[in-house]
């Protein structure tokens, strides 16, 4: 009879303490960024249309078809499509890129990270930025992406946004809707040949828009590709949120005002 109620109170506590434990914290992000794993190491929800996370390629070679490997030491920026363990270039749509300074960026801008300041969990990304002093956080809903900058520098305070980034740009345009809010679409071709995205983004700072063109680049007619946002010099902490959808811009709104309200990083985190 003792050992029946043994068995029993074993049947009880082992369950429990099985699904008590918090898987999420055993997963590790950054196992597969090295070597021919192609994964990304940023922030997705499951099952998520958008993966937020860091780029360090910009070339459709073999290591780089996730946009970022462990071995390098500089980074483009954080797009937010990435394919995981495929073995095939493609997405890295819509790449926004922190930097402080005066200077347009040239093609192929990049900035220097190391990985003892960076840091990769379910449905979150850290990194800092290291001559721009800029921390970065990463944060994502199910069609959303959630990006907070804190500029640690006292010089002017940008954001690159470059629809040029990765894949061959078919079309493309962004248009401001506001001081704080603006949207697009992307059309490229990788190896996906016609794969369109649209966009939104509201950001929690009024800003102001410097074109960034690229050797004539964004020629098309009325259309913009690639710009600088700048951004008050009190502006030491910049937060962006931007929803994408394959329908319309509309339906991107539609997709960032369902998954995210207000400001709470931490919240949305």
């Amino acid at each position: 009879m003792k050992n029946k109620r043994i068995l029993l109170l074993l049947i009880l506590v082992i369950p429990f303490q099985l699904y008590a434990q918090d898987y999420a914290s055993f997963v590790d992000p950054m196992i597969g960024t090295g070597g021919a794993g192609h994964t990304f190491p940023g922030a997705t929800f499951p099952y998520g249309m958008v993966q937020v996370s860091p780029d360090t390629r910009v070339d459709g070679s073999w290591e780089g078809c996730s946009g970022y490997h462990y071995s390098d030491s500089m980074l483009y920026g954080f797009s937010h499509t990435h394919l995981s363990g495929t073995g095939c270039p493609d997405y890295g749509d819509v790449l926004l890129l922190p930097f402080n300074g005066n200077q347009i960026p040239a093609a192929k801008y990049a900035v220097r990270f190391s990985h003892t300041n960076e840091t990769a969990a379910p449905g979150f990304y850290h990194v800092k930025l290291t001559d721009q002093d800029i921390n970065v956080n990463l944060s994502a809903g199910l069609r959303s992406g959630f990006h907070q900058y804190e500029f640690n520098k006292n010089e002017t305070r940008n954001v690159l946004l470059d629809l040029y980034h990765r894949d061959r740009l078919l079309d493309g345009d962004i248009k401001i809707i506001s001081p704080t809010k603006l949207e697009g679409y992307r059309r490229s071709e990788a190896w996906a040949k016609n794969q369109l995205v649209y966009f939104c983004m509201e950001f929690n700072q009024p800003f102001t828009v410097l074109p960034a063109t690229l050797n004539g680049l964004n020629a098309a007619p009325g259309k913009s590709r690639r710009v600088v946002l700048r951004f008050k010099d009190d502006a030491k902490v910049v937060q962006i949120k931007v929803g994408l959808s394959s329908v319309s811009e509309k339906n991107a709104w539609m997709n960032l005002n369902a998954d995210m309200q207000g400001w709470d990083f931490e919240k949305v985190k």
